[in-house]
C-alpha cells in the first residue's frame, strides 16, 4: 500500500511539473527513471547527481557539452540550493529552458550563464570567458570554429553599442537589447546553449 501511494504521489507530482516545464508527463516520467538510475550511484545522495555526474545525465536528453568550465557554470546554474547536488526537479527544470525555452527564458537563462559573479550585470570579461568556452565545443558561429580575435571583437562591438551608461557592464535591460538585436548572440541563446541537443522528443 504504501509503495503504491508513492508511486502516485510521484505520478501527481510529475503530472504538476509537466505543466511548468517544457516536457510532458510521459516525457518526464522516463527521463526520471534514467535520472535515478544515474543518481543510484551517488555515494552522497542516491536521489540526487553530483557534479562529477552531471555530464553523464546530459547524455540522457542527449546535450554533448565537454568543455568543463562550462560543465562547471551549468552544473552551478542548476543548483538552486548550492549543496553541490542536482535533484531531478531542478535537472528538468535547467535542461527544459536549455532545450524548449522561449526565446524570452533562453535570454534570460544566457544573462545568468555569463554573469559568473553574479552580481546582476555582466562584464566584457566574463561575456568573453564563457562565449571561448562555447567555441572549444561548438561552433555558434558557423560550421567552423570561430576565431578567438573574432569573439573578442563581437564583445567589444555589443559592449560598445549597448552599454547605455557606459560604467563597462551590461545590466539585464541592457544585455537584452544587446542580444535581441545582435544576430549572432540570437544565435548563441536560441542554439548554442543546446550543445547539439537531440532533445526528448515533441511536446
Amino acid at each position: 500500500m504504501g509503495a503504491s501511494h508513492s508511486a502516485g504521489t510521484n505520478k501527481l507530482a510529475i503530472t504538476a511539473m509537466s505543466h511548468v516545464v517544457h516536457f510532458t508527463r510521459d516525457e518526464l516520467l522516463a527521463l526520471q527513471k534514467e535520472f535515478l538510475r544515474l543518481a543510484k550511484t551517488n555515494t552522497d545522495n542516491e536521489n540526487t547527481i553530483n557534479r562529477k555526474q552531471f555530464h553523464d545525465a546530459l547524455h540522457i536528453v542527449k546535450v554533448e557539452e565537454s568543455d568543463k568550465e562550462l560543465l562547471d557554470r551549468l552544473f552551478t546554474m542548476f543548483d538552486d540550493t548550492g549543496d553541490g547536488q542536482i535533484n531531478f526537479k531542478e535537472f528538468v527544470c535547467g535542461i527544459s529552458t536549455i532545450l524548449r525555452g522561449t526565446l524570452e527564458e533562453k535570454l534570460t537563462f544566457s544573462f545568468h550563464m555569463f554573469d559568473v559573479d553574479n552580481s546582476g550585470k555582466v562584464s566584457p570579461e566574463e561575456m568573453k570567458s564563457v562565449l571561448h568556452s562555447m567555441n572549444n565545443t561548438v561552433s555558434y558561429f558557423g560550421d567552423e570554429k570561430a576565431d578567438e580575435s573574432k569573439i573578442d571583437t563581437l564583445v567589444k562591438e555589443v559592449f560598445a553599442e549597448f552599454d547605455a551608461n557606459h560604467d563597462g557592464e551590461l545590466s539585464f535591460a541592457e544585455y537584452m537589447h544587446a542580444v535581441a538585436a545582435h544576430p549572432t548572440l540570437v544565435s548563441f541563446v536560441t542554439h548554442g546553449t543546446e550543445g547539439g541537443a537531440g532533445g526528448a522528443g515533441g511536446k
